[in-house]
């Protein structure tokens, strides 16, 4: 499955203007990286997409606050692997073979092997740890 790379909140181009585009794991870290960004509610068409980690900002970081971010990136993840489940399934269901087959061994997370959540003077900062059906490791990292 593809998707167009954005840089600096851009898409990004290649030399001669075409847009580039992404897969595997590199397409998982960013748009899971988008959904941890976006503000929960943010997508009329689909209501679960994003996260409410912005509500922490301003707050006193302290184990509570920690454990509220972390909990909150687990549920960002665990909807997100149900949200590409749910494209297959669909997808198959309407019979939709070029979708289908778009998607590959990497295109989909396996597994969540863990989620860390530290906090500096100023920032806090997230770091997903997961596994693609492919065997890929995919690493997302945010600071705030």
């Amino acid at each position: 499955m593809n998707g167009l790379k954005i840089t600096d909140g851009d898409l990004a181009l290649q030399g001669n203007g075409d847009v580039i585009q992404i897969s595997g794991a590199e397409r998982i870290a960013q748009e899971l990286s988008c959904w941890l960004l976006e503000p929960l509610g943010s997508d009329r068409l689909y209501t679960g997409f994003g996260s409410d980690i912005g509500d922490q900002i301003g707050t006193i970081i302290d184990s509570d606050a920690l454990l509220a971010v972390k909990t909150e990136v687990v549920r960002v993840v665990k909807n997100y692997i149900a949200y590409q489940q749910n494209q297959m399934t669909n997808a198959k269901a309407d019979n939709l073979t070029d979708f289908v087959n778009a998607w590959n061994e990497d295109d989909i997370i396996s597994t969540i092997n863990s989620v860390s959540v530290t906090s500096g003077s100023t920032t806090v900062t997230v770091v997903v740890s997961l596994t693609t059906a492919g065997g890929s490791s995919v690493t997302v990292t945010q600071s705030s």
